[in-house]
């Protein structure tokens, strides 16, 4: 737990510092309804994770970074989630990046996470903006590999930076992914690196899903039946008989280029796909120059709504929770920057 702390006696209306929690937990299992560990090849056995809770309103939001492996193989990632009740049923919203996309010329290169050399998760103590508790959580993942194979010395570091704000009714968070390409070459088809200025794409992908968490089958997942690029809905009626829509898919294309000379503003793409319960979000970056891009940078943000902290617990804002906030988490600010280390 972080140590308390004070806000300004002199500010009317201080809203109630979060709970925090921080845990690292090694070598466990998921667990079956009964709380035994789930030995199933299908389940997932966590090799590492570590995490970082924020509890504020009536919400549970778990930061944090895991090294894991199931069916599918060895995975590290970083995942935002969102725990919260309709009614007495218990929803997951879950959010994920487990690798980045490179695009040079045609060549499609995926970055898998899991090749880092390591993460680590920080953050700082809660600290009052007026009224507001605030507080932010790094997770970094250092040294991952661009190529599996050949220059396999051709290395990035992310970190992924959460900045939280928690109000009476509503908290925000930005997430800004920063990439530091100091240590990263690039190679066209044939072998060779590439020229300066020559143009590369950085692509962040996203997968999100919704799961009933007190599903009495294998498969939790809750499936859309529509979605667009700005919602998604699904087959769960609300107090007024609407069906639940989670919306304010904010997908900012717009973003700045920073290099030696100044700052210039370019125009990303993004796009949503949704396939067997999973949501698959993909924000990318074209037009960054190699070995002449500094940064690149985009600045939105995440908001949802709750119930006031503190108050009595209603059931249609715990449903205004479900409608905002698990669709908003994919929007995601993204820094790519260059510099020389040493």
């Amino acid at each position: 737990m972080i140590p308390f702390a004070v806000a300004d006696d002199a500010v009317a209306d201080v809203v109630p510092e979060p709970t925090i929690h921080e845990s690292i937990k090694y070598n466990y299992f998921d667990t079956r309804s009964d709380g035994t560990p789930n030995t199933d090849p299908t389940a997932n056995h966590y090799n590492k994770t570590w995490c970082v809770d924020i509890n504020h309103g009536d919400g549970l939001i778990k930061l944090g970074a895991g090294n894991y492996t199931n069916r599918s193989g060895d995975i590290v990632a970083y995942s935002q989630n969102i725990h919260y009740y309709v009614g007495s049923k218990l929803y997951l919203g879950c959010f994920q990046i487990s690798y980045i996309v490179i695009i040079v010329g045609n060549q499609t290169i995926l970055a898998p996470l899991k090749t880092c050399d390591g993460f680590d998760v920080k953050y700082t103590p809660v600290k009052y903006d007026g009224a507001i508790p605030t507080l932010y959580v790094n997770i970094t993942y250092e040294n991952v590999r661009v190529y599996q194979s050949n220059h396999t010395d051709s290395t990035f570091d992310l970190t992924l930076i959460n900045y939280f704000r928690g109000n009476w009714n509503q908290t925000d968070i930005k997430i800004e992914a920063l990439f530091d390409f100091s240590n990263t070459k690039l190679y066209k088809w044939n072998g060779t690196e590439l020229n300066s200025s020559e143009p590369f794409t950085a692509e962040v992908q996203y997968s999100m899903v919704l799961t009933d968490q007190q599903a009495t089958t294998g498969d939790n997942r809750l499936r859309p039946t529509d979605y667009n690029t700005t919602s998604m809905t699904y087959n769960i009626t609300l107090d007024n008989g609407a069906p639940l829509i989670l919306s304010k898919l904010d997908m900012r294309e717009d973003f700045t280029i920073y290099n030696a000379t100044g700052s210039y503003a370019a125009v990303g793409y993004s796009s949503m796909s949704t396939s067997d319960g999973n949501s698959l979000v993909v924000q990318g970056f074209p037009g960054l120059r190699y070995n002449d891009t500094i940064s690149m940078q985009s600045d939105p943000e995440i908001v949802y709504f709750h119930d006031r902290v503190g108050g009595i617990q209603s059931n249609q804002t715990v449903l205004i929770v479900v409608m905002v906030a698990i669709a908003a988490i994919v929007a995601v600010g993204v820094i790519l920057f260059r510099r020389r280390k040493g």
